[in-house]
């Protein structure tokens, strides 16, 4: 509502939106003495003379009860609007971060496959029975299979992080698909390993009691020289002295092959089946945390790629681009 000011008897109050007003006087010139203002009725508003100001008054007692009816329904609806879809989006974002999360666990994972592969076989008591057993055997076989599964297991575990890591933080599809499709093929080896173990529990160790019983057989009988210091090497490295007999110690030709204070602790067959005890427990625990890693990383990832298939971008959310025409 605005006030035209002018010469007159007195002051004319302009015509609001959905307001009647009587008709003003026609606007003097702009240089008539004492004119301050008022409606000019062929432009349809308010002459002003240079240095003159419209005064305004706010309508308050004119406002209806309607408009703030209508804000509080508005506030309503976008709360209401604001519950549909903040659920959706949260969960999204509690997933993003449990992939995060779960990748990093991947990542210790992967490299603690590849810790125990490089040390199955370079390790000491590996090395010195692979060392001494003949081309072909089965320990060499075995001991070839585990060092190239652990070391596949390890860069599938690393690269399906890694990709999930970046899909998660790029928001992309296609990287997030294959995160999940190395976390799957983890999955099948590792089940496939899983039921290795459970129908072959001992085959690893008969592989290596088989060769140092060869060596021992040939080191005792004094067929090769080779085969005695190989043997003595065995026993080194296990702390033990070679195969005890049910009918009591071992003595005469046995008692040449045992060296330092640690060898006759136990005989050999025992120290290596404690070794490989040993070993099966910690690959056997590895191989529970994975399969339960990779259940719980290839739920997530999937449902993070349906997500992103589907627009629910969190990063892009309430973010407006505005092209010129």
């Amino acid at each position: 509502m605005f006030w035209c000011l002018g010469p007159g008897p007195g002051q004319q109050k302009l015509a609001g939106a959905g307001l009647s007003a009587a008709p003003l006087p026609a606007c003097p010139s702009s240089g008539a003495p004492g004119f301050l203002g008022c409606v000019d009725r062929q432009r349809g508003g308010c002459s002003l003379p240079p240095g003159r100001q419209l005064r305004s008054e706010a309508p308050t007692q004119l406002e209806p009860a309607v408009g703030e009816e209508g804000r509080k329904g508005e506030e309503k609806s976008r709360e209401a609007r604001g519950e549909r879809t903040m659920g959706p989006w949260s969960r999204v974002r509690v997933a993003k971060c449990q992939l995060l999360v779960t990748s990093f666990f991947v990542l210790l994972l992967g490299l603690l496959v590849a810790s125990m592969a490089v040390l199955t076989y370079l390790g000491a008591h590996f090395a010195v029975i692979g060392r001494a057993s003949p081309v072909g055997s089965p320990y060499e076989a075995v001991h070839r299979w585990a060092f190239f599964t652990g070391i596949s297991l390890a860069g599938l575990l690393i690269l399906g992080a890694v990709l999930s890591a970046a899909a998660t933080v790029r928001e992309a599809g296609g990287l997030m698909a294959g995160g999940f499709l190395c976390f799957a093929l983890v999955f099948c080896v590792l089940v496939q390993v899983a039921f290795w173990r459970h129908h072959n529990p001992t085959q690893v160790e008969d592989a290596m009691l088989d060769t140092y019983d060869l060596v021992y057989d040939q080191a005792v009988k004094g067929s090769s020289g080779t085969r005695r210091q190989e043997l003595v090497a065995i026993q080194d490295t296990f702390l033990c002295c070679g195969k005890r007999s049910p009918f009591g110690p071992p003595g005469g030709v046995d008692a040449d092959l045992c060296r330092g204070e640690g060898a006759a602790v136990q005989d050999c067959l025992q120290s290596i089946r404690s070794f490989l005890g040993t070993h099966g427990h910690v690959a056997s625990t590895l191989t529970s945390v994975g399969l339960a890693l990779m259940v719980y990383a290839m739920l997530i990832s999937s449902f993070l790629w349906f997500a992103i298939r589907s627009g629910h971008s969190l990063d892009r959310k309430g973010t407006y681009a505005l092209s010129p025409h």
